[in-house]
Formats: C-alpha cells, sequence, structure tokens
C-alpha cells in the first residue's frame, strides 16, 4: 500500500493515539468529499491493525507478512464488503456473512477488520443488521465504513460509529503534493484542476492527467468551437454532435480549457501556450472571448459541474452550454 497522504497526518495522529491508548472504537465512520482519500486513511487502519511491526507511529511496517497479505487483498482477517458489479445497493447477505466473519477468531491474532466501502449503499435491511452488531461487536472485532455522503445512512447507524472526517488540505500542500505525483504537468493545469475538483488533490490529479492525454479530444472541441464562433455551426448542431459524450467530462474539459484561454489573455503562462497551442489553436480561440464573459461563464461551469450527473436531457444541457459560450465573443 502506498503511504499516507501528507493531509491526512492530523487524521492519523489522532486513530494513532487511540491505537496506543487501547481504545479506537469498533465502529468508524470515514467521511468527507470525493478524492481527498478517505478509503485510503481507512484501509491504512485496517493494515495497521493486522501489522505484527507497527512503528513508532503505530503506522504498518509494509515488510511483514501480514503487510504483504494485506497490499495483495488476501489477509485472512480482513473482509472488504462493497456493492456486487450487476446491483446497486449492499444487501443483506452481504452483512450476514460479515457478522459470521467478525463472530470468529482472528487466524492471525484476535483482530478482524471488515472494510464497508461506500456505507450508503447499505439497503435498509442491510443497515439494520449491521446496527445489531455494532451494539454490541464481538472482541477484537472493527467495523470501518467509508462514505462521502453519510447523511444517506440511518442516524441510529451514524451515531454508533466515532466519525471520521477527512476535510481539505490547504491549497499550498495539495499543490505541493500533485507537483510532485507527475512534475510534467504544467503547474497552471495542477491549478485550475484543483479548482474544478473544489480543493481535492486525488481528484485534481485525475483531471490534470486527463487534460495530458488527451490531446486528440482537445484539438478536435477547439476546433468546433473556433467554428462555432465564427459562425460556422450552430451550437443545436455541436450540441448534436456532442450527444454521446459524459456531460460531466465535458464540463471538465470546458473549465480548463476556459482556464487556459484566461491565461493567455493575461498573458501569466507563456510557456505552457506554446503547448496548449500546439493541441489546438487556443489562440485564435482567445482572440475571439471577452475576458470578463470567459471568468463569467467559467463560474457558470462550476455550478453546473454539480447537475451534470442528473441531467436528464445531454442535448439540451450541451446546447445550453454552447450558447452560453458562444456569449462570450467580443462585441
Amino acid at each position: 500500500m502506498t503511504a499516507l497522504y501528507p493531509w491526512l497526518a492530523p487524521s492519523w495522529a489522532l486513530l494513532g493515539q487511540r491505537i496506543q491508548a487501547r481504545n479506537l472504537p469498533h465502529g468508524l465512520l470515514f467521511t468527507g468529499p470525493e478524492g481527498l482519500g478517505k478509503q485510503h486513511l481507512a484501509e491504512y487502519l485496517a493494515q495497521a491493525l493486522v501489522c505484527q511491526q507497527r512503528d513508532a507511529a503505530h503506522q504498518p511496517c509494509q515488510r511483514c507478512q501480514d503487510c504483504l497479505w494485506f497490499g495483495a487483498q488476501t489477509h485472512p482477517d480482513i473482509n472488504h464488503i462493497q456493492t456486487a458489479e450487476d446491483k446497486t445497493q449492499i444487501s443483506v447477505e452481504q452483512i450476514r456473512g460479515l457478522m459470521h466473519f467478525i463472530s470468529l477468531k482472528g487466524s492471525r491474532s484476535n483482530t478482524r477488520v471488515a472494510l464497508i466501502h461506500v456505507a450508503d449503499q447499505l439497503n435498509s435491511a442491510a443497515a439494520n443488521a449491521l446496527l445489531k452488531t455494532l451494539e454490541e461487536p464481538p472482541p477484537g472485532a472493527h467495523l470501518l465504513l467509508i462514505s462521502a455522503h453519510p447523511a444517506r445512512l440511518p442516524a441510529t447507524l451514524r451515531s454508533r460509529c466515532q466519525l471520521i472526517k477527512v476535510g481539505l488540505p490547504p491549497t499550498p500542500l495539495a499543490l505541493s503534493w500533485l507537483h510532485a505525483q507527475n512534475a510534467a504537468l504544467h503547474s497552471a493545469v495542477l491549478e485550475s484542476a484543483l479548482v474544478l475538483a473544489h480543493g481535492a488533490p486525488l481528484k485534481a490529479l485525475q483531471l490534470a492527467q486527463q487534460h495530458q492525454d488527451h490531446d486528440k479530444t482537445w484539438s478536435e472541441e477547439i476546433a468546433q468551437l473556433l467554428r462555432l464562433t465564427n459562425n460556422e455551426q450552430s451550437p443545436m448542431e455541436l450540441a448534436r454532435h456532442w450527444q454521446s459524450k459524459a456531460p460531466g467530462d465535458v464540463i471538465q474539459r470546458l473549465y480548463l480549457l476556459t482556464a487556459d484561454i484566461i491565461r493567455h489573455k493575461l498573458m501569466l503562462t507563456p510557456a505552457y501556450l506554446a503547448q496548449a497551442e500546439r493541441a489546438g489553436s487556443l489562440q485564435s480561440l482567445a482572440n475571439r472571448l471577452d475576458l470578463d464573459k470567459t471568468f463569467y461563464f467559467q463560474d457558470q461551469l462550476l455550478e453546473g459541474q454539480r447537475a451534470s450527473s442528473t441531467a436528464l436531457n445531454v442535448h439540451m444541457l450541451f446546447e445550453d452550454l454552447l450558447i452560453r459560450f458562444n456569449a462570450c465573443r467580443t462585441s
């Protein structure tokens, strides 16, 4: 398993103190926005609980047999519960299997750990069954629930768990980590991706890498937007052409594209602009857009990003976005 992400250090310090004091709660609920590593933190704790050679900070050694088994996902005292590929909920049968697992004595010690991924996908029967286990857990059993939407869990279930909230890291720390992960990515791309990810470093890294890896997509879409702003193609026609695209992905690319355009117009990153121009006719597109209007459009994209996953009519969504983009042209 990879090392603990640096912004998780405060959360780990508290968990380490509880391990040292031997008063770690049997039920823990790890929460926080997507892209912050709450699953990573829960899995790190699970590994530490079965590791026989933890360091002074109670972190797993990464070398012992237990750590090697954990890394290979074959540790006999760790159980992962998640929604089956063909299902949308965690079933009561899965929780009954978990209850049987934690009722047994551990293979390596008395410790048994169950990780419940996306715990808000528990159906009502499964949640009720899990509640009984949380109320009277067997000795040595630890139930680690992970959810970005804890409000979807029954209040009775939440009340039986100690909440571990993973918060947003300071921007300088997030950017420093992003640079360390991929030094080839320009800082301008990383900064834009971090804004689009609402400060979540893991999501930002994914977005920045998509920006780097999809040169052909970027080039095609910039060329299409050039035709749009030149009145060679209507918003309706281009929306129809984009209809098979995922709305969230299009909004992400448009946000990063408008960030590039804004930087170009402010002449902030000349080294990056040369790279961007090779991916498409960014300079020509930037010359056709008004700076203040582009700033406003970028704010609208952030608002639209939250609703993109529930869009019922993709064609209408794209047509609206393209009309708004076209309205950014200089008078």
